[in-house]
This record gives C-alpha cells, sequence and structure tokens, in this order.
C-alpha cells in the first residue's frame, strides 16, 4: 500500500443528507503536495478529506510557476530534475484546468489522501 491522493466534487446544499462526492482527478503520489496541504490548508490525516478553495489552488499552482522557473534554470540536462519538472508540469495543467472549469461556488473540492 503506498500514497493515494485523490481530489473530490461534492454539490453544496442546505439539506442534511450530504451529497454523494464524485471524483475529479488523482494527483501522483507526492508526498512534497501532501506536505503543502498540511502547511497551508490543514492538517492532512490518513483517509480524511480537506477542503479545499479557488484561493488554495491559485496559491498552489503560483507556487508550481515559481518552481519550474527555479528547475529549468540551469539545468536542462539533467534528467533527474527534468522528470520532476513533467510532474510539475502536469499538475500545474490540472490545477489551471481546475481554476477555468470547477464551479467552486456550487461545488465543494476535497482533497484526500491515504496510506
Amino acid at each position: 500500500m503506498g500514497l493515494d491522493i485523490l481530489l473530490y466534487s461534492q454539490h453544496r446544499q442546505n439539506v442534511a443528507v450530504a451529497a454523494p462526492y464524485h471524483p475529479v482527478c488523482e494527483l501522483s503520489r507526492d508526498f512534497s503536495l501532501v506536505t503543502w496541504v498540511d502547511k497551508y490548508v490543514g492538517e492532512v490525516e490518513n483517509s480524511a478529506c480537506l477542503e479545499l478553495s479557488r484561493e488554495h489552488i491559485q496559491q498552489l499552482k503560483e507556487r508550481l510557476d515559481c518552481a519550474i522557473a527555479t528547475l529549468t534554470e540551469g539545468n536542462e540536462d539533467n534528467p533527474l530534475l527534468l522528470r520532476r519538472l513533467q510532474y510539475v508540469f502536469i499538475l500545474r495543467d490540472r490545477l489551471e484546468s481546475l481554476l477555468s472549469d470547477f464551479d467552486f461556488e456550487h461545488e465543494y473540492l476535497w482533497f484526500y489522501a491515504a496510506w
């Protein structure tokens, strides 16, 4: 068993019965992502959900943009850094998609990690 990181959506409603969760995307098994969420969103616990806001997603995307600039400068021939950079691009693209397509007003976005 390893680390699984997923994002779920759930309709915001004012009734006593909770709406079902719907998978949004699966993220790479990246402990640095868990560390970021733990630091900037809230304590990450095994198999528990944390709500992510539009501001959280924007902040993480900006952090990834800085990482891309740092990793690319002078490291064009380093295969390990290029592999990491590839993951950072994929994650940033997913975040951009969430920012443009996800309805934060009517849906909750949940971060879920299980290990």
